[in-house]
């Protein structure tokens, strides 16, 4: 699958683009972005309020999440690596530093920092039992009949890319040796840069490898090191990553897809971007496609062109 999206463009700049020559100062441990609470220890001051108000509508704005205030700490947490990276003295010269830059370097560094890439191998397990048993049946049959060998299936917020590896995992099973025989794969996008460089190296530790049946493992992975393994790279090229910020008015592919996951992202986006999201993904799914969301999700009150079939999973009605 070779759908492609914009990526940031120019060279990547250093603190000199925007603070004289001031080299940048080394990345604070990322710990800072997963528990903020241990800022108590790290005596850092939490964004000042206008600060964090002007910030909390340029996130809005640009990637659709909805920042309140009970999140400053968390927001000054995960700004904090940034901010040391470049060396930027406090919350208003980085602030400034995003608004000055026109490669979107900044931007996209802010993207990676604010969104939450939380996911994982057979999360919500009971989507791919259904997309085994159901959903790949039925459309594989009307595919068949049609003469059409093209399975689209695009997860629009891959994250570090568990889910993706697990939709591929589970046509690879649902397959068997008929799936050279289709053009079928995985296309997986996110707004995080370093997220997607994760899921496209496909290496993961131990820990979140628990999810994983051992079969699965067996097949699929590759131990690399005493604390983590590998997707084979065979199988790796299943699945194309590309950024993609699904704020944006238009999508850059050419074909309509089968099936998109688009879970537990909804949650963050204010109401009117969560409404335009849902009209561009049925704009994007073929007449009869499935959407799966996730359980914490709901269509209730915006779900105009759905149709319900099971909890979190919804078929584009014509």
């Amino acid at each position: 699958m070779n759908d492609s999206t914009d990526n940031t463009a120019g060279e990547r700049p250093t603190s000199a683009s925007f603070r004289g020559s001031r080299p940048p100062r080394p990345v604070r441990d990322t710990v800072v972005m997963i528990n903020p609470d241990l800022l108590a220890g790290m005596n850092i001051q939490n964004i000042p309020m206008p600060e964090f108000e002007e910030l909390s509508e340029l996130i809005r704005r640009h990637f659709g999440i909805k920042v309140g205030e009970n999140k400053i700490t968390l927001v000054t947490g995960r700004m904090h690596p940034m901010m040391e990276k470049y060396g930027f003295a406090n919350h208003r010269e980085c602030l400034d530093a995003i608004h000055a830059d026109k490669t979107g370097v900044l931007l996209s560094e802010l993207a990676n920092r604010i969104s939450t890439n939380h996911t994982a191998f057979y999360r919500e397990d009971a989507h791919f039992a259904m997309l085994r048993e159901t959903v790949l049946p039925e459309i594989v049959a009307q595919k068949t009949k049609a003469g059409d060998r093209d399975l689209r299936i695009w997860c629009a917020a891959a994250a570090t890319g568990e889910e993706a590896y697990t939709v591929l995992f589970t046509l690879l099973r649902y397959f068997g040796m008929d799936y050279p025989n289709w053009r079928a794969g995985v296309l997986a996008t996110d707004i995080s840069a370093e997220a997607l460089a994760t899921g496209k190296a496909g290496r993961y530790n131990d820990a979140r490898m628990t999810p994983v049946p051992k079969d699965v493992v067996n097949a699929y992975f590759t131990r690399v090191d005493a604390d983590a393994y590998e997707v084979k790279p065979e199988l790796r090229s299943e699945v194309t990553f590309r950024r993609l910020n699904l704020v944006n008015d238009a999508y850059p592919f050419r074909k309509k897809f089968d099936i998109i996951f688009c879970r537990n992202v909804m949650i963050y986006f204010t109401r009117a971007i969560r409404t335009g999201l849902l009209i561009r993904l049925r704009d994007w799914l073929v007449p009869g496609g499935y959407l799966f969301i996730g359980h914490s999700e709901s269509l209730v009150g915006s779900h105009q062109g759905y149709d319900y079939v099971a909890p979190a999973v919804y078929k584009r009605a014509d």
